[in-house]
């Protein structure tokens, strides 16, 4: 007979050897170098991704699309980001919705706690983020299972960013635990979760953070990763900078919806 109880069950999974810990919370990460492009974009095909309650902030809604890299983390070390959202309102205030984040080179702590604890829409993909020298431009890409899912870039960086433009959001995401016994959601809940960001300041004074001009581009139209229905109608802004802090913390449920 089995001597685990009930009540020492670890946290979170493998029973056997748990992937994380939570004395990991709140999680630091260090130097977040982000390319960022923030557009209007469809609203039916937006609103058809929403839970009932959530709707997009605007009309026409604002998405953004990134590509990032991480320093260091104390959940797995240094990783690599790219993801896709949009801004949303839920009960009177205004959220960023992740669509889906792509990780990669395989930083498993993070991608399963970012599904399991978070609800962050979260798969594996390969990111790059490049600055040629004398182009004045910076480059991102996300490229899944050989396929370049998206191109983005922001140049000539022309001007510091202000601090109100690069504030993130608080998160509001979609967290679904599958059902084992039939193709249904047996869990699904809006998690909040509120991360501190700090830009990087220089020597001066002045912001690591700058905006230009952007541009996306989606070579490859895939139907597993519909990145390209996120259509861009008319591009707003380009940012690229550095976040030298982020505390992300654990989550709060705000809704369950199943």
């Amino acid at each position: 007979m089995g001597t685990l109880k009930i009540e020492d069950l670890p946290w979170t999974q493998p029973a056997f050897a748990p992937l994380y810990s939570p004395r990991a919370f709140p999680v630091i990460t260090r130097q977040r170098w982000q390319l960022m492009v923030v557009f209007e974009t469809d609203k039916d095909f937006v609103e058809s991704l929403l839970p009932e309650e959530v709707n997009a902030a605007s009309d026409p809604p604002v998405a953004a699309v990134w590509c990032a890299t991480h320093a260091h983390s104390t959940m797995g070390g240094p990783y690599r980001e790219a993801g896709a959202g949009v801004t949303v309102r839920f009960r009177g205030e205004l959220y960023f919705y992740p669509l889906v984040v792509y990780l990669g080179p395989n930083p498993e702590e993070w991608f399963a706690a970012g599904r399991e604890v978070w609800g962050h829409q979260k798969k594996f993909g390969e990111v790059e983020i490049l600055e040629p020298a004398g182009s004045g431009v910076v480059t991102g890409t996300l490229t899944r299972n050989g396929a370049r899912l998206m191109q983005i870039s922001v140049g000539p960086l022309e001007r510091e960013a202000k601090p109100e433009e690069i504030g993130f959001l608080p998160v509001l995401s979609l967290r679904i635990i599958p059902h084992p016994e039939e193709p249904k959601p047996q869990c699904a809940e809006l998690i909040l979760t509120r991360a501190e960001l700090v830009p990087r300041q220089g020597s001066d004074g002045r912001l690591e953070f700058w905006a230009g001009s952007g541009e996306i581009a989606y070579p490859v139209c895939s139907g597993r990763d519909p990145l390209h229905r996120l259509t861009p109608t008319r591009v707003l802004a380009g940012y690229y900078g550095c976040f030298e802090n982020i505390l992300t913390p654990f989550g709060k449920i705000l809704k369950k919806l199943v």
